[in-house]
Formats: C-alpha cells, sequence, structure tokens
C-alpha cells in the first residue's frame, strides 16, 4: 500500500493503479485479476516481483474471448479495381466483442502470440469466419463470378505440426467455398526465422488450389526477406 501511495503522488492521480473487481467472474479468481490488473497500471510490477502477471491478464483475456463464440462480429472489406469500380476480393476483418474489456483484435492477437496460442486463436477466428461466409455466399446478388475471400493466418500456425491443407480444403467446401476463392494473408507480427518449413506449406495450400499473401508487406517482420 505504501509503494502504491507514492507511485499514485509520483503521478498525481488518486485512482492511480486502482481496477475495478470483476462480479461476474468466479470468486476464486476475480480479486487476483483485479489486483494484477492494478499493479500493472501501476507500473509497480517489476519491483514487487510480478512482471509476468501482464501474461496472466492475457490468459485470462483470451479465455473470455473464447468463451464469446457466438457474440463477435466479422465484416467484410470490398478490394475494388478503380478502373471499372468491380469488386475483386472481401478481406475479412475479425470485430471482437468483449462487453467488459476494451481490447482490440490487435491486443487480442498480441495476447496470443505473448502467451503462444496464435493456432488456437487462428482456428478460432476461421471457424466464425466461415460460418459467417456460409451465410452469405448463396445469396451474394450481381456477381459475375464467384466471390473470392481473403483472411489472416499466422506463422506459427502455418508451421503448426497439426495444419494440414486438405482438410482444410474440407472445412472450406463445407461453408460452399471452392479453395480458390480462398486467399491466407501471413500476418506480419512473428518472425519466421526458418522460412523452409513455411515455403513447404505455402505449396501445399496452391496445391489445393487456395492463394497466399503476405500482409502488410513492409510491416513489422513481412520484409523483403520473408517475401
Amino acid at each position: 500500500e505504501a509503494v502504491a501511495a507514492e507511485a499514485a503522488r509520483a503521478a498525481h492521480d488518486p485512482d492511480y493503479g486502482l481496477a475495478p473487481v470483476d462480479a461476474e467472474r468466479p470468486p476464486s479468481e476475480r480479486y487476483i485479476v483485479a489486483f494484477a490488473t492494478a499493479v500493472q497500471l501501476s507500473g509497480i510490477a517489476d519491483r514487487i516481483g510480478m512482471a509476468r502477471s501482464a501474461e496472466v491478464l492475457q490468459t485470462k483475456l483470451l479465455d473470455h474471448f473464447f468463451a464469446l463464440r457466438n457474440v463477435h462480429g466479422v465484416v467484410f472489406q470490398p478490394i475494388v479495381d478503380l478502373r471499372g469500380g468491380t469488386v475483386l476480393e472481401y478481406e475479412c476483418l475479425f470485430r471482437p466483442r468483449l462487453p467488459t474489456v476494451e481490447a482490440s483484435i490487435g491486443a487480442v492477437v498480441q495476447a496470443a502470440i505473448d502467451t503462444h496460442r496464435s493456432p488456437e486463436l487462428d482456428e478460432f477466428v476461421l471457424a466464425r469466419v466461415l460460418d459467417r461466409i456460409a451465410t452469405l455466399v448463396p445469396s451474394a446478388p450481381g456477381h459475375s463470378r464467384p466471390p473470392s475471400f481473403a483472411v489472416n493466418i499466422s506463422p506459427a500456425t502455418l508451421q503448426g505440426e497439426r495444419f494440414d491443407a486438405r482438410s482444410l480444403a474440407a472445412r472450406v467446401r463445407a461453408a460452399g467455398l471452392e479453395p480458390p476463392q480462398l486467399t491466407f494473408e501471413v500476418t506480419e507480427q512473428q518472425a519466421v526465422p526458418d522460412v523452409l518449413p513455411l515455403r513447404r506449406q505455402v505449396r501445399s495450400l496452391r496445391r489445393v488450389g487456395f492463394g497466399f499473401a503476405v500482409d502488410d508487406a513492409g510491416a513489422g517482420y513481412a520484409s523483403f526477406a520473408l517475401i
């Protein structure tokens, strides 16, 4: 309490380091989560041996995110040919809705990276995206050709032992699409120390018909070497 009071005075903020107690959490965890949040807000985690408490919060954020399976949204950003206004593709953008937590998809992605849960997040997002596409494709009006979609995927997922392009193609067909209608964009937030496994998986994706792209080329780890 003395250290927290000192930090509050230094910040000229009487609420510095205060965090609400979430009554919706089970009693066994609501106070420890609030305490960890308060410590992080106070900036004193390193001084009292709780520097890793951020990982605890990220784990809780992801658990909360995954529990709200049917709440999150998916929006479709059209990629347009400016010469004629033709829609070439839709980029699928995931929009988390966390009623009790202010968190963007960027925060959720970073939490997954820091806790080594990127494949779990990608699987969750892909399932939600395919469900959403399945409700739209049969009634998509005004398309002279089948609509195409782009979905982000992390290097960790592509390089994982459980990733299989053929089983993924079967899931996509079950959603009413053919693999050539889907492009996977490898994201830029993670380093790729060994590009050979990634190259093999890209070949396997293309072999069954999927497209492949580098997301946000030039940002983060999406360097010319990766391209």
